[in-house]
């Protein structure tokens, strides 16, 4: 699988994080995919509770080997996840709530070619993933239909390994205002580890797309002289570069 094209949908308006939409020249077929299989907790599975804490998300990035054979799925929850030619394949099995998907079966094949029947497992999360498993990868909107990376919707939910999508960033840069390169940004929410899509801060104002120039112009005249009255303009403008640029935008000030 090979990225031809992507860039940043910013979520304009909204609050949500940005997201990195990838075009590719093909789309890994779910068959294609050989799984391992982690589970969400260690207490059922008899480990001890330093074994139980790596699994569930202390500062270790893996988790001790489990024998699939010792695993009873009708009792045990856990992530069923692969990787091939850059594409990344994840699914939750909840063994006490199979209604994912509308209840839809899925076969999955491990890596030692065994098959594992799934009745109603549900998505997940790049990071989470990138917490439990060795695995490193990005969520992303995907789509292998030139078409629709034009008129930028009718994408896919998907996830690709962290080194393709910094491949992608490359190619994003080039639809950003003054081609501004554009990073994964390593950040942390509780136990999960996330890679989102920001701009690069320059090293100097003056850098900085027209657009953005002045949004930052508010923050500075709000910061040097608080007044009530722009108090709201004032952190729509702090909430804007957080989301482009995050956390670093401020030595700009």
């Amino acid at each position: 699988m090979e990225v031809i094209d992507a860039r940043v949908n910013w979520h304009e308006g909204f609050d949500n994080d940005p997201t990195l939409q990838v075009l590719v020249n093909r789309r890994v077929p779910i068959e294609s995919f050989r799984y391992k299989f982690v589970p969400a907790t260690g207490w059922s599975l008899g480990l001890s509770d330093q074994q139980s804490a790596v699994i569930g998300g202390s500062a270790v990035n893996k988790t001790p080997h489990v024998d699939f054979d010792d695993i009873d799925l009708e009792v045990v929850s856990g992530f069923f996840y692969a990787e091939k030619d850059g594409a990344v394949n994840y699914l939750y099995h909840d063994a006490k709530d199979r209604r994912g998907f509308s209840g839809s079966g899925f076969i999955l094949t491990m890596e030692d070619g065994r098959k594992v029947g799934l009745k109603g497992p549900w998505a997940s999360r790049a990071s989470l993933i990138n917490r439990l498993t060795e695995l490193t990868c990005v969520d992303v909107s995907i789509t292998d239909d030139p078409e629709a990376f034009k008129r930028g919707h009718t994408f896919t939910a998907s996830a690709i390994t962290l080194s393709l999508a910094q491949r992608a960033t490359v190619l994003a840069a080039k639809h950003e205002p003054r081609k501004m390169k554009i990073n994964l940004a390593r950040e942390t929410d509780g136990s999960e580890i996330r890679y989102t899509p920001r701009r690069e801060v320059p090293y100097y104002s003056t850098q900085l797309p027209n657009a953005d120039s002045i949004v930052l112009g508010i923050i500075r005249d709000y910061e040097e002289v608080p007044q009530k009255n722009y108090e709201c303009t004032a952190h729509r403008a702090v909430r804007h570069f957080n989301k482009y640029y995050g956390p670093d935008w401020r030595r700009l000030l």
